[in-house]
């Protein structure tokens, strides 16, 4: 008996329906992961704009802040190299409240960037676009790699503005504080002067010289500068006195010297002394010659016999000091001496100088040697006083 054929057509209309079932799933799936993929993908986009977005920002302000970041080295640089040169040779000249900010230089490199940091942001550029916008695996991995770049390259931006920031900081405190200190070296250049007056006069003159540089422009080099001109006076001071000592008559000769100094006035003397100066100091003679020079303010160098220190304070002897001091007058009166009444003619200068101050002994004051026991008339004594 054959079967009837209504149960085999059910059973084929079971397995169709299982069948479109499963293909609507496997669609659905497929569907689904593409959905997937392409969130991911618009995501690696997003974060590869977004990072793109960083560097190019920080690549428009690389310049800038390299540029800044070598200003505030290079002037850290130079505020260290004149803070150690103030410390290690004019400490005694810094109030209390600035050694802190001078002392600080010596911290000054910890506020420096690392070489990698500057190289990382030196390397800094606008991000390639991806290759392939469909090829997800590769779209992540330039995200990533965008991503890690943008933020070192931005952390490098940060670290050196934060550097340069302290570098400018630290600088402008160390010069502030060199700058109390640099304002008061022409007062100490004097104090030097005065301590070492015995000091040949060009190193004085140096000696002030370097002070004022050093006050209008308080840099590493015009410290330094300075420190060697008082070196150079203190040094010249120790040549000067072994000088001076010669004979056993030292104490005579500073008193010969701050004589002089006491009736000239601010002219700048130094002093020379030997057995025979213009062929005279043998017995109770004594010799006397006086160079000047007009520049600088106006200096002068005596030299004198050594029978001056001997006979002192002889009024003969002291005559002849004034006389030659008259002389060392002249560097500051150039156009008294070229007037008249004494048209250049240097000994009546000094002669009538040195009887208008009071030393009127014709032995030493130049009227007997030169003028033959006649003094010049009192018009020319009152003219010469005009050179102080």
């Amino acid at each position: 008996m054959t079967p009837p054929p209504v149960a085999s057509s059910r059973r084929g209309r079971r397995r169709a329906a299982w069948l479109i079932g499963a293909v609507v799933l496997v669609v659905v799936a497929v569907a689904a992961a593409a959905v997937a993929l392409e969130i991911q993908r618009r995501g690696a986009l997003e974060r590869i704009a977004e990072a793109s977005s960083t560097l190019e920002r920080v690549a428009d302000l690389r310049e800038d802040a390299l540029d800044r970041y070598a200003a505030a080295d290079a002037a850290a640089e130079e505020s260290t190299e004149t803070a150690t040169a103030v410390l290690a040779h004019l400490r005694s000249l810094v109030p209390d409240e600035d050694l802190p900010a001078l002392e600080s230089a010596e911290r000054l490199p910890e506020a420096r960037v690392a070489e990698r940091i500057l190289d990382t942001l030196r390397a800094a550029e606008r991000a390639e676009p991806p290759a392939s916008e469909t090829d997800f695996s590769a779209l992540r991995e330039a995200a990533d790699a965008i991503e890690a770049e943008a933020a070192d390259a931005e952390a490098s931006l940060a670290a050196v503005d934060a550097s340069s920031g302290e570098l400018e900081e630290s600088a402008e405190a160390i010069d502030a504080a060199v700058s109390s200190v640099s304002d008061r070296l022409p007062e100490e250049a004097d104090r030097v002067e005065a301590e070492n007056i015995s000091a040949e006069a060009p190193a004085r003159i140096a000696l002030q010289k370097a002070a004022r540089a050093a006050e209008a422009d308080p840099g590493a080099a015009e410290i330094r500068a300075y420190v060697r001109s008082a070196s150079a006076v203190r040094e010249s001071q120790e040549a000067e006195m072994a000088e001076k000592d010669r004979g056993g008559l030292l104490d005579a000769r500073l008193e010969v010297e701050e004589f002089a100094r006491s009736i000239v006035g601010d002219v700048r003397i130094d002093f020379d002394w030997a057995p025979i100066v213009n062929g005279l100091g043998e017995g109770e003679s004594a010799g006397g010659y006086t160079t000047w020079w007009y520049a600088d303010g106006g200096y002068a160098t005596i030299e004198l016999s050594d029978s001056v220190a001997a006979f002192w304070p002889d009024e003969r002897f002291r005559g002849l000091v004034a006389h030659e001091t008259g002389h060392a007058a002249t560097a500051r009166c150039r156009e008294v001496l070229e007037a008249e009444p004494f048209s250049g003619d240097v000994e009546l200068l000094a002669t009538a100088w040195a009887i208008g101050k009071g030393f009127d002994d014709p032995w030493g004051n130049g009227v007997d040697y030169y003028y033959g026991g006649v003094p010049p008339e009192q018009a020319v004594v009152e003219a010469a006083l005009a050179c102080g």
